[in-house]
């Protein structure tokens, strides 16, 4: 004798099957969805890739390097040693340097690292210029001598882009090689 349970049609078979493909779709689909280059989805850079000179455990080249130096150049338009030229998304020497001298100028420890504090930092002074449905823009433009750079983050996908300064202001994505 087998003894067969229902509730309304549903069977436990049913229920295991519904609740297994609920858990799939939670813990597989995003991973699937998002590239390897993505960020975080949050409306913070904090827990972007750490950057540096060379490392196993950190970025050294792409766009997001390449925004990075935009930040530093929108700072130092004025000082004739750093110009576009620097901007090439590689993080060298000079990069390190203007790196420490930016988390030295925010109270920041200089050691040349953009990592959690310095993204964290960064993130602070972001002020919102737009939004609408598909994304939030965002400005860095500490005060008028910066040249303001701009960043913005789809709200569907919580990926990063920047508008290069230093190549006509192209929108780009925030990756990394």
């Amino acid at each position: 004798m087998s003894v067969h349970i229902s509730w309304g049609g549903v069977t436990p078979r049913r229920v295991v099957a519904a609740v297994a493909g609920a858990i799939a779709a939670v813990v597989f689909v995003p991973v699937l969805a998002a590239p390897a280059s993505a960020h975080q989805a949050d409306s913070t850079m904090r827990y972007f890739h750490d950057l540096c000179t060379s490392s196993s455990s950190c970025v050294t080249k792409g766009n997001i390097v390449r925004f990075w130096q935009n930040i530093l150049v929108s700072r130092w338009m004025q000082d004739a040693t750093l110009n576009c030229q620097f901007v090439d998304g590689s993080f060298g020497t000079n990069t390190k340097a203007y790196t420490r001298e930016w988390q030295s100028s925010w109270g920041l420890a200089n050691d040349g690292w953009v990592g959690d504090d310095t993204w964290g930092k960064l993130s602070s002074l972001l002020v919102v210029t737009s939004a609408n449905s598909y994304s939030v823009t965002y400005k860095y433009q500490p005060n008028s001598a910066y040249v303001a750079i701009y960043a913005d983050r789809a709200h569907g996908t919580g990926l990063w882009r920047f508008q290069d300064f230093c190549d006509g202001r192209t929108w780009k994505p925030m990756t990394h090689s």
